[in-house]
């Protein structure tokens, strides 16, 4: 009988180790693409906010983040408010 639950808990942790990976390849390749149309539709006056935007990862495989962000911290309020004079 320790053979057969030893021998499904192999399996049970061998396919849980490659939906994780399936999972974490999607989430990147999604990030990618989100990260892609950002650029796409961000204003585009001088491209720079536009080509600003970064992902980083938190973590690994089963238990990770991505975040995506704009290093271009100071141009949103312009963006939005336009600039008074």
């Amino acid at each position: 009988m320790n053979d057969f639950a030893d021998e499904l808990m192999e399996l049970l942790t061998e396919y849980t180790h490659e939906v994780g990976e399936k999972i974490s390849k999607a989430a990147d390749r999604l990030a990618k693409q989100a990260q892609k149309e950002l650029g796409e539709v961000s204003p585009k006056h001088t491209g720079k906010y536009a080509k600003s935007w970064h992902l980083k990862r938190f973590g690994e495989s089963g238990s990770f983040r991505i975040v995506l962000h704009n290093s271009e911290y100071r141009l949103p309020p312009f963006l939005e408010n336009g600039v008074e004079h």
